[in-house]
């Protein structure tokens, strides 16, 4: 199960229409695929709403920026700062020793 729905994601970008729905999929599949290898607790089913909000961000995000050609600010991580400080919550760093 995703952890955002189609209809969750139009409502949050404020599309009424269908012209973006194949983008839109593979941005929910995307961000499913990012965020739960980033994050290190599991919730099988129903995500808390901080996890959702995170994937509603990071698919708003890319498709903020897709037509962008590459020209985005970077501050180092792969992931938005938003989106890093809703998903930190639920990941347990790596310690190497």
């Amino acid at each position: 199960m995703s952890i955002v729905e189609l209809h969750e994601v139009k409502c949050h970008l404020h599309y009424a229409d269908d012209s973006n729905d194949v983008s839109l999929k593979s941005f929910i599949v995307a961000a499913d695929a990012i965020i739960k290898n980033y994050i290190t607790d599991n919730f099988g089913s129903e995500y808390p709403s901080a996890i959702k909000q995170a994937a509603l961000l990071l698919i708003e995000y890319w498709e903020k920026h897709r037509k962008d050609g590459g020209e985005v600010s970077v501050n180092g991580n792969y992931l938005p700062i938003p989106v890093l400080s809703l998903l930190n919550l639920y990941r347990k760093p790596t310690v190497d020793r």
